[in-house]
């Protein structure tokens, strides 16, 4: 027996009208609207048409008749926010099915807050930058710092902590923290926060383990740049840290850096930049030519505390 393979497709319905994007991908959506689901106010169903030779006029039509038909009888009632419409379209044989996986009302899309990191590794002699290369909007194939957003579930995550989770998975970087783990999750005033590197031991069996500082540097509200196409921002304020990196003694070029680090999540490829010049005043257009407006300003403030801090 061959495997089914299916594709998944949203619509999102408010006051009875679908959206204008139809039935389609959820990468269609995201820049748009959030399909997240109040799950208590779900209606699953099994619900399956046979699509084959029928155009997406007719497909969204025997959608939107099924919602209504749930509506006026009583058996889902639409969210305040809308409501989005989950199904699998799927091919067997020669015909082509859809099936109407789940009706849900939307949730309040709630303000997402985001930490960012600036690394800097140095020598004697140089000082590099290391960030990130983009994969999605907005910012898309720029350089970035590597940030995420902090989860907020049964505890709203520190930037802190989500710094040390991030990093990891953006640059497979791993700053492990010297005290209680658990206490810096809650802990949204720490400003120095003792870690451990690990991964330049690549370069030089002498750097196993590297014990250094993440600094907090601000935390800003983000620009338009942020703003959906609905008016609502996708992140609504930025922490920022900056944690420097001392190899004096073993050769830095970019070659040697991407031994250490390999991207991954929602990073295109790593970014490096000599930015010697630019932190030693010599060359103040040295800097990396990002693609969200915030991060220069925040990059700006990182060269000022790494300058004071270690007087590099």
């Amino acid at each position: 027996m061959s495997e089914i393979k299916s594709n998944t497709l949203w619509l999102y319905v408010k006051n009875g009208e679908p959206h204008t994007l139809g039935l389609n991908s959820i990468d269609k959506y995201k820049n748009i609207l959030s399909p997240r689901i109040e799950t208590k106010f779900a209606t699953y169903t099994t619900k399956t048409w046979n699509i084959s030779n029928k155009s997406k006029d007719v497909i969204q039509k025997s959608v939107m008749d099924y919602y209504n038909n749930l509506i006026d009888e009583k058996m889902y009632f639409p969210g305040h926010y809308g409501d989005w419409i989950k199904c699998s379209e799927f091919k067997i044989k020669k015909e082509k099915f859809l099936n109407l996986d789940i009706i849900g009302q939307s949730s309040w899309l709630k303000a997402t807050l985001a930490a960012d990191l600036g690394i800097f590794v140095k020598n004697d002699e140089k000082i590099f930058f290391v960030g990130i290369v983009r994969k999605n909007k907005p910012g898309k194939g720029k350089p970035a710092l590597i940030g995420g957003i902090m989860n907020a579930g049964s505890v709203l995550d520190s930037a802190a902590y989500t710094m040390l989770k991030e990093t990891k998975e953006e640059a497979n970087f791993t700053m492990r923290y010297l005290g209680n783990l658990k206490k810096l999750r809650e802990n949204y005033t720490i400003s120095r926060i003792s870690v451990k590197i690990k991964g330049f031991k690549v370069l030089d069996p002498e750097l196993g383990d590297i014990n250094t500082y993440m600094h907090y540097i601000t935390t800003i509200p983000t620009t338009k740049q942020d703003n959906l196409d609905d008016g609502t921002k996708r992140v609504y304020t930025a922490t920022a840290f900056a944690v420097l990196v001392d190899i004096d003694g073993t050769l830095l070029n970019k070659k040697q850096l991407q031994k250490v680090f390999e991207a991954g999540d929602d990073a295109a490829k790593m970014y490096y930049l000599d930015v010697t010049d630019f932190i030693r005043g010599k060359n103040k257009k040295n800097h990396p030519n990002f693609g969200l407006k915030h991060h220069l300003g925040l990059f700006k403030k990182m060269v000022v505390l790494l300058k004071k801090k270690y007087k590099i």
